[in-house]
């Protein structure tokens, strides 16, 4: 009897070692798993209309529907990444001009103000890594 408690242990610890190790290697893809998941939920509705209703070939539905998803998804994430680009290079410029030259001033004012007892350690860091950010 006690063997046969020890080999369900045995077993039960090296099937526990083995899905923490399969766990740690499929975290980095779970993410992706999920939003793929997601979009196959979200998008499914979409290629059973078009091969029931429409009356397209599967092929022809699930090009329509990738197309459409890709459409959907990846438009929005291409025009806000390029704002976003857009608003990082317009900051740089300005912290680059003289038009940026008083931004240590204006932080080391809002530093005072918020934290006037920590101000006087703070500032000439702060200072330092404005500098350095600007002319970066």
């Amino acid at each position: 009897m006690d063997f046969k408690k020890a080999q369900l242990a045995f077993f039960v610890t090296i099937t526990l070692i083995a899905a923490t190790l399969v766990l740690f290697i499929f975290l980095p893809y779970l993410a992706p798993l999920v939003f793929a998941g997601t979009l196959a939920i979200v998008f499914r509705p979409l290629y059973d209309r078009l091969v029931r209703k429409v009356e397209f070939p599967e092929w022809l539905a699930a090009l329509v529907t990738v197309v459409a998803a890709l459409t959907i998804v990846l438009l929005p994430l291409v025009l806000f990444g390029t704002l976003v680009l857009q608003e990082a290079r317009d900051l740089y410029v300005h912290l680059a001009t003289a038009q940026g030259g008083g931004v240590s001033e204006r932080v080391n004012e809002f530093l005072r103000e918020r934290f006037p007892e920590y101000a006087p350690s703070l500032i000439p860091q702060v200072s330092f890594y404005v500098r350095e950010a600007a002319q970066w």
